[in-house]
C-alpha cells in the first residue's frame, strides 16, 4: 500500500465519524483559546505564530501547542510552553473548547474531530510549484485495491472536499498563491487573504549565534567553510536508481578542494534506508541532519540545493545561489506534475545527476539569476512586514464579525 493511500484511508474513516462533531457542538467554543499544530514537528508557520503570541506580554489569549509526539511534549513541557499532548483527555478538552486552530499541512496538524468545528486558519507550508489536492489524482486515489479502487477514491474524493470546505481562512503570499490554491482546494477565492507567510518574519531576522540551529552547522565546519545544504522533497513511489552517487570521491574531492561541508536535510517522511541508498557516506565533510527547522538555518546557509520545492521562493529572498537537483525529472513530472515550466523556473539550469551537480557547485558564482516564476517577482517587489501581528489581527475581526 502507498504512503498516499494510508492517508486517504484515514479522511475516509474521518469521513464516517463527521457526525460526532455535531454531538459535540454542545460544548461552547471559546474564542479565547487557540491551537496550533505541525505533525512534521515544532516547525514552520505555525510554530513563528504559536511563539509570537506566548511572547507578547500583553497578550491574553489562551494558547496551545498539540502534538502527538510524546518526546516533543515532555520538550515543551520542560522548557515552561503551553502544550498538549493529542491524545490526552486534557487535549480531547482544550481542541472542543478552542475558537480558533491552526494548521500548517491540514488537519493532521490537530485533533481533527474536535478542531474542524472551529475557525481554522490555513498558513500552509509554502507555493505551491508541484501539483496538490484535486489538481493531481495521487492525492486521492487508490490503487491497490483491485475492484474497490473507484470505490474508495470516490470516498477519498469527498471527504478531502469536506476537509477543505471547513477551512475558514487561507493565508497566502500573493495573487498567484491565492489563484492556485484556491483552484487546487476547490473553495471560493473570498476565504484568502494575501498577508505574506510568517516564516518571512524568521528568515529576514537572524537569530543569536549560539542557537540549535546554529550549532548544527558549526559544530561540523571546524575550518570557517562553506555550507552546502542538500534539501530534496518527498517520492511517493520512492527514490529513482538515478540517485545513487556512483562516483563518491568526486563530491569528496570537491568539498575538500573547496572548504565547503555538505548537509543533507532529509524530508520528515523519506526514510534514513532511502537516503543511505543513495550510496552516501558521512565523513567530516558530509553530515546528514534533520529534526529541525529548515526555514532557521538559511542564514547559515550559503548554497541551497533542491528539486523543485516551494523553499526556492523562502531562500530566495536571501539573494543567495540556488541550485536545481532532480535525477528523476520525467518520473517525477508524470508521477505528481508540475504548474510550471520547471526549466523556465530554473532558467535551463537543472541538474539531472551527481556529476552535473558537482560541476555546477564548481560554477555557482558565476550565475546570479537563480529564480525566474512570477510568484516570486511578486513577493519581492510587494514585501510584507509584521506578518505574525497582521495576520493575528485579522483572525481578531474574523471572530468579531463571526
Amino acid at each position: 500500500m502507498l504512503q498516499t493511500e494510508k492517508r486517504n484511508f484515514k479522511r475516509i474513516l474521518f469521513y464516517f465519524f463527521y457526525p460526532l462533531i455535531f454531538l459535540m457542538r454542545v460544548i461552547p467554543r471559546n474564542k479565547n483559546i487557540w491551537i496550533f499544530g505541525n505533525f512534521k514537528g515544532y516547525i514552520d508557520n505555525t510554530k513563528y505564530l504559536y511563539e509570537y503570541l506566548i511572547g507578547d506580554e500583553n497578550n491574553t489569549i489562551e494558547v496551545y501547542w498539540i502534538t502527538k509526539d510524546k518526546m516533543l511534549y515532555d520538550n515543551l513541557k520542560a522548557n515552561n510552553k503551553s502544550v498538549l499532548y493529542h491524545y490526552s483527555i486534557l487535549g480531547m478538552w482544550k481542541s472542543m473548547r478552542a475558537g480558533v486552530s491552526f494548521f500548517s499541512n491540514g488537519y493532521s496538524d490537530l485533533n481533527r474531530i474536535a478542531s474542524i468545528d472551529s475557525l481554522t486558519v490555513n498558513l500552509w507550508h509554502g507555493f505551491p510549484i508541484k501539483k496538490l489536492a484535486f489538481d493531481t489524482q495521487i492525492e486521492v486515489a487508490f490503487y491497490s485495491f483491485g475492484k474497490l479502487n473507484k470505490l474508495l477514491t470516490f470516498l477519498s474524493e469527498k471527504s478531502l472536499q469536506l476537509l477543505h470546505d471547513k477551512i475558514d481562512l487561507h493565508s497566502v503570499s500573493s495573487i498567484y498563491d491565492l489563484e492556485r490554491m484556491s483552484n487546487a482546494f476547490k473553495v471560493n477565492k473570498e476565504k484568502f487573504i494575501i498577508t505574506g507567510t510568517p516564516r518571512f518574519d524568521i528568515i529576514k531576522n537572524k537569530t543569536i549565534s549560539n542557537s540549535v540551529i546554529s550549532n548544527i552547522f558549526f559544530e561540523h565546519n571546524i575550518t570557517d567553510g562553506k555550507n552546502i545544504l542538500y534539501a530534496p522533497t518527498w517520492r511517493e513511489k520512492g527514490w529513482s536508481f538515478n540517485q545513487k552517487l556512483i562516483n563518491p570521491n568526486k563530491l569528496q574531492n570537491y568539498l575538500e578542494k573547496s572548504n565547503s561541508y555538505f548537509f543533507i536535510k532529509r524530508h520528515p517522511l523519506t526514510t534514513e534506508e532511502e537516503i543511505l541508498n543513495w550510496g552516501i557516506k558521512e565523513s567530516g565533510r558530509i553530515r546528514f541532519i534533520e529534526s529541525f527547522d529548515i526555514n532557521e538555518s538559511y542564514q547559515f546557509v550559503d548554497v541551497l540545493i533542491t528539486d523543485f520545492s516551494s523553499l526556492i521562493f523562502d531562500y530566495g529572498i536571501l539573494n543567495k545561489p540556488i541550485l536545481y537537483f532532480i535525477t528523476d525529472l520525467q518520473e517525477y513530472a508524470s508521477n505528481r506534475g508540475f504548474y510550471d515550466d520547471i526549466f523556465e523556473i530554473s532558467n535551463n539550469n537543472i541538474n539531472e545527476n551527481w556529476n552535473q551537480l558537482i560541476d555546477s557547485l564548481e560554477h555557482i558564482l558565476n550565475n546570479n539569476n537563480y529564480i525566474n516564476h512570477k510568484h516570486f517577482d511578486y513577493i519581492i517587489n510587494n514585501p510584507i512586514n509584521n506578518v505574525r501581528k497582521n495576520i493575528i489581527e485579522i483572525v481578531k475581526k474574523e471572530l468579531l464579525n463571526g
